[in-house]
């Protein structure tokens, strides 16, 4: 691990997570749970977490995209982090073949010779 991910887990660890106990009661002070702060406040706090649920939703449904557009690989039990990551930028197109351009090219060169 490098030194950035130690300090970070060790920040995390000390750190802690709030619950939403702590975030409504600051200071471990009570609050009347009727008053007009207190709702707004849970409102905002419900509104953040519906927010967080389809951001992880949108994100899950696009891995499952990705998974679909690998139809064989899926199908064969294929595990997701094995799958190949989707291309950065689109593949080149491929040239198309000159076989018959080169042959009408051959031909009229050749009459211009023999006049």
């Amino acid at each position: 691990m490098t030194m950035n991910q130690l300090q970070k887990a060790l920040h995390e660890k000390e750190k802690g997570k709030k619950s939403d106990r702590t975030l409504m009661f600051p200071g471990g002070k009570g609050r009347h749970l009727t008053a007009d702060e207190v709702i707004a406040q849970k409102l905002a706090m419900e509104e953040a977490k519906q927010k967080e649920e389809r951001r992880l939703r949108l994100r899950s449904d696009g891995k499952k995209m990705l998974a679909c557009s690998v139809p064989g690989l899926r199908e064969a039990g294929t595990r997701a982090k094995d799958l190949p990551k989707k291309p950065r930028r689109p593949l080149k197109p491929k040239p198309k073949p000159a076989d018959d351009v080169s042959d009408d090219d051959d031909n009229e060169s050749g009459s211009d010779e023999e006049e």
